[in-house]
């Protein structure tokens, strides 16, 4: 099942500040409750958990994400993240462009 959420907001701060935060995926991932970066591959690549709640149920899951558009010139970053449940009862992957 896919759901997409598309959330437009005007930050009042100079672009300059505000891609300092959203070119940078520890800090970004700072802003999402029960998420965590845990290891650096590199520099585009990061293993993390999220742990979410929707109503009453509770999933944790443990996986990679992925830098894969970092435009510094037109302020767009593109992030791909892909994990497993951590009981192993199914996938979840998200894609955020900034």
């Amino acid at each position: 099942m896919q759901i997409k959420i598309v959330k437009k907001f005007e930050v009042k701060e100079p672009v300059k500040l505000v891609w300092g935060l959203l070119s940078n995926p520890r800090k970004v991932v700072s802003c999402v409750p029960g998420a965590q970066i845990t290891e650096a591959l590199d520099e585009r690549r990061y293993i993390g958990t999220v742990t979410v709640k929707v109503g009453p149920m509770v999933s944790s899951y443990k996986g990679e994400l992925v830098l894969e558009v970092l435009d510094n010139k037109n302020y767009v970053i593109e992030l791909v993240g892909k994990g497993q449940d951590s009981k192993g009862k199914g996938s979840a992957s998200m894609k955020m462009v900034a």
